[in-house]
């Protein structure tokens, strides 16, 4: 099968998760490779007619969409897949609909609201209207992944939220929110098609070993992005939560497919949760395009079920062409 694998452009200076997404990407073409398949990988391109042209020459049976961001924005990705459909060409991955309803954390939290699903409560500016002066809350980029500005002063309380958003829509740029801080369990759990059907892989839960007592338990940047922080060192990812509540981890299982369903996802998809300390899951977001780098969560997934890196790529292709 001729298989493109589309992936992010960058330069010399480019962020750690960018570079990420490109040696995934890379991943992806090699492991491909070995199972048999011609690949070929290319930059995506914003305009249109350049972009149609440097795909067309690569006369795809499928394209693996690794393409994170456009034009320096997460919210802006749909922009790839709807190129795609655009050019009547199957894709892996989620649809536009899907990456512009959940890029946007707080309108995917009104349409998960109105469906019932429980999230965190959450306010925004400029009027922050709900917002509770002593509550704790997180405050987070409305559009922008990667736990982008998540380090220990995003947790604040409500009274200090506008001055602690103002600061961020400073610093990065963009719209900030305020989401309820969920003093608990963070559970990430993934979800792909397989063989037609819906299946919800091993619980994986991100457990905060040794941490400072008064430090926010929360997957910030540098728990992502640098390796040697004591934030990465850890966050450890364990499974068995079926074994040990399984009463909470149907829960888990049946809302990871109601809001996959909700939001129109396809093939994949990760949904994270924090639970309280009183046992009730709440969603924090959901990813139709989570990463696949070989060690990251979705691939781990996948590992406890018997795929391995070759498998989960397979059935990620095999999904996309049904």
């Amino acid at each position: 099968m001729r298989v493109l694998v589309l992936h992010l452009d960058a330069d010399s200076m480019a962020p750690p998760e960018i570079e990420d997404s490109i040696l995934t990407a890379k991943q992806i073409g090699e492991t491909l490779t070995k199972r048999g398949h011609l690949v070929k990988l290319a930059p995506f391109e914003p305009d249109y007619a350049r972009f149609a042209e440097r795909v067309a020459k690569a006369e795809p049976d499928i394209v693996f969409n690794m393409v994170e961001h456009a034009l320096g924005q997460d919210q802006l990705s749909a922009v790839a897949p709807a190129y795609l459909e655009q050019m009547g060409l199957r894709y892996t991955g989620g649809g536009p609909a899907a990456i512009v309803a959940t890029c946007d954390k707080p309108f995917a939290k009104e349409i998960m609201r109105a469906a019932g699903l429980p999230t965190p409560d959450w306010a925004t500016g400029p009027h922050w209207k709900g917002l509770n002066p002593r509550r704790k809350y997180i405050v987070k980029s409305s559009t922008e992944d990667a736990s982008l500005g998540l380090d220990d002063g995003a947790v604040v309380i409500g009274a200090d939220v506008p001055i602690r958003a103002r600061k961020c829509a400073q610093d990065y740029g963009g719209r900030w929110f305020a989401e309820a801080y969920v003093d608990g369990r963070e559970f990430n759990i993934s979800i792909m098609e397989d063989d037609g059907k819906l299946r919800v892989l091993p619980i994986a839960e991100i457990e905060f070993v040794d941490w400072k007592p008064n430090k926010p338990r929360i997957v910030g940047y540098a728990c992502k992005w640098d390796d040697d922080s004591e934030e990465s060192k850890g966050s450890v990812r364990t499974f068995g939560l079926e074994k040990e509540n399984p009463e909470l981890a149907a829960e888990l299982i049946r809302l990871t497919r109601e809001s996959f369903k909700l939001f129109g996802n396809r093939g994949f998809a990760r949904v994270d949760f924090r639970v309280d300390r009183k046992g009730n899951p709440l969603i924090l977001e959901v990813n139709p395009n989570p990463s696949l780098d070989w060690d990251a969560g979705f691939a781990a997934a996948c590992a406890k079920v018997g795929y391995d890196y070759g498998d989960t790529l397979e059935k990620i292709i095999d999904a996309a062409l049904k």
